[in-house]
């Protein structure tokens, strides 16, 4: 049962470092402390996100999830924002907005999951 769990919370994160750290690339981060950044930032919050939509699940059952799930993707892109306001070299676009891109087109995959 742990592994599993573990394996669940696992495959998420790996699609979304893959989807991100790909996308990075394809709008201009070259810098390797970006990458590793970017890296650092969703290994803490993918995992946080992913426990506390389990949690919603499994207390709510009504469409109220969707509420909490577009609630929580905002405050990772919002948190994510300050954490590459810190730490990115990166200065092409708008941080906030490339929070926003790369959140948003790696949680567009996962809509055909829920």
């Amino acid at each position: 049962m742990l592994l599993s769990s573990f394996i669940n919370m696992l495959i998420p994160l790996i699609l979304t470092l893959l989807i991100e750290l790909t996308i990075s690339f394809f709008i201009g981060v070259r810098n390797k402390s970006d990458f590793i950044n970017i890296f650092i930032i969703n290994c803490i919050t993918n995992p946080i996100i992913n426990y506390l939509m389990i949690v919603v699940m499994f207390f709510i059952k009504n469409n109220t999830f969707y509420i909490f799930l577009i609630v929580f993707e905002l405050l990772v892109v919002y948190f994510e924002y300050l954490y590459y306001k810190r730490k990115l070299l990166f200065n092409k676009i708008n941080l906030l907005l490339l929070s926003f891109i790369l959140n948003l087109l790696s949680f567009l995959p996962s809509l055909f999951f829920i």
